[in-house]
């Protein structure tokens, strides 16, 4: 929500004076200070933006001689929108291809609980996300 002030000064000498902006001409008090019934307008307005900002990362190769390829590690720590809860949640989740391992852990930043946690072998960690039913290569 947006704050928005209104200001109205003497053009002249640029005190502000209590009178509504949209005061004709005609119908203005000249100003105490230097008799002008020209005025300037000025409009404030202020505003605030939230920012939510995660990161994510993969890493490939580490074998002598396999450079590249299909990461073995990928991590993910961000926001998350819950559509349960509708709100922001934070997400961090990594799935280790070398140690067979899915970690997911779901906090509420606002109070701290953990409103969800998965600890478990990669392989068995199905029917979530791409790979839930229905969702098959090249369909």
């Amino acid at each position: 929500m947006s704050d928005e002030v209104t200001i109205v000064a003497c053009r002249q000498c640029k005190r502000v004076l209590d009178e509504p902006s949209n005061t004709p001409e005609d119908k203005r008090d000249p100003c105490p200070n230097c008799g002008s019934v020209s005025r300037l307008v000025k409009k404030e307005i202020a505003d605030s933006v939230s920012v939510r900002d995660g990161v994510r990362g993969k890493a490939r190769g580490g074998q002598a001689g396999k450079p590249g390829g299909k990461p073995w590690l990928t991590t993910m720590s961000e926001p998350s929108w819950s559509y349960s809860a509708q709100k922001w949640m934070h997400r961090e989740k990594a799935e280790n291809r070398r140690e067979n391992l899915y970690t997911e852990v779901v906090k509420d930043p606002e109070t701290g609980e953990i409103v969800h946690e998965v600890e478990e072998p990669l392989s068995e960690h199905r029917g979530h996300g791409s790979a839930k039913k229905g969702k098959q290569k090249g369909t």
